[in-house]
């Protein structure tokens, strides 16, 4: 089986290089970047929990955010430290497995992360959820829906969710198509009336 890094480098390659990558995919989560924003606050302390390429956390450091980007996978590491150089600001990087996140209660604003809990079983999403809201404020996490089908797996074991704990204060979904190639996506699949791709939720401690 394919590296996270290979699968992930062969992508950026194809999409024009480092920069071309991230700018593709600030526009694909702009809605998703818009409510981080928004419920970080200005200059707010941010953590992204698996991180993978590091672009939404680069791009994060770049409009004025303290941004503090962990993931398990060195390689992948190395790959989103390699997209950061192209910016004058950069994520602190480190090197955390999401069970071992060892900060002071509340020592972030905002916690994030995209496609990474639909890795994991249920009981460990919980366990995972509740020791981010224990170092944050708010959390907010997209999981792929089951809008998605076999062929958009990009490792083989992500799980596509359906919508189904914690103070949820916002919920919506998005497309990571932009404009007509979102619309034509689904229509082809035939899911007009089903999920957005994407959920994502946003939760506060009670």
């Amino acid at each position: 089986m394919r590296s996270w890094s290979q699968i992930y480098l062969q992508r950026i390659k194809a999409s024009g290089g480092t920069q071309k990558y991230l700018q593709i995919k600030v526009r694909e989560k702009t809605l998703f970047l818009k409510k981080i924003v928004t419920y970080a606050g200005k200059h707010g302390k941010i953590l992204e929990a698996g991180c993978g390429t590091g672009v939404l956390s680069t791009f994060l450091s770049n409009q004025g955010f303290k941004v503090m980007a962990v993931d398990v996978d060195e390689g992948m590491l190395n790959v989103a430290r390699k997209i950061s150089e192209n910016f004058s600001q950069k994520p602190i990087f480190r090197k955390i497995n999401l069970f071992n996140l060892q900060f002071p209660e509340n020592y972030f604003d905002l916690v994030f992360s995209h496609g990474v809990l639909e890795h994991f079983t249920d009981k460990e999403i919980v366990t995972l959820l509740n020791m981010q809201l224990k170092i944050s404020k708010i959390l907010i996490f997209s999981v792929p829906s089951n809008y998605l089908s076999n062929k958009d797996r990009y490792f083989g074991n992500e799980r596509f969710l359906s919508m189904g704990k914690w103070e949820v204060i916002e919920t919506f979904g998005f497309h990571y198509l932009i404009g007509w190639r979102g619309y034509w996506d689904t229509f082809i699949r035939g899911k007009i009336l089903g999920p957005s791709p994407y959920f994502v939720f946003v939760l506060q401690k009670k």
